[in-house]
């Protein structure tokens, strides 16, 4: 129940979450980095 009181749990999720989109954009810039095909626009849109 402690877990529940400090919102440790709602954290987790948090985090987790927080971390599988950044998960997600570190692939996406891999991708146009291998493919080089990428201009500012690209970086900035990806970055967003």
């Amino acid at each position: 129940m402690l877990v529940f009181s400090l919102e440790l749990f709602r954290f987790f999720i948090g985090y987790y979450g927080f971390s599988r989109k950044a998960a997600s954009i570190e692939e996406k810039i891999e991708n146009l980095i291998k493919l080089k095909t990428f201009d500012d626009f690209e970086a900035i849109k990806v970055m967003q």
